[in-house]
């Protein structure tokens, strides 16, 4: 099972300083960190690009609009609602 409270003894302490660096910085939007993370997860994953996401939903928007998933979807659904489909 996930125990949150033993992974967060070992981490909790760096992730206070990072939150506080964060915001006694004001960089709640891109800044050094973002860059970071950005350039870790493509080491990590070997990906040419990796952009940060406010959340998991703008992930999966990005995602699917990357792939084309949606696009023809929505013309669908305009069409249809036109009486045209």
């Amino acid at each position: 099972m996930l125990d949150l409270q033993r992974q967060y003894a070992t981490v909790g302490e760096a992730i206070g300083r990072a939150v506080a660096d964060v915001c006694a910085g004001g960089r709640f939007i891109l800044g050094r960190e973002v860059a970071e993370f950005e350039r870790a997860v493509e080491a990590e994953t070997t990906a040419p690009v990796a952009v940060g996401c406010a959340s998991g939903t703008d992930a999966l928007w990005l995602a699917m609009a990357a792939c084309g998933i949606g696009q023809q979807h929505s013309a669908d659904r305009r069409a249809a609602r036109a009486g045209r489909h």
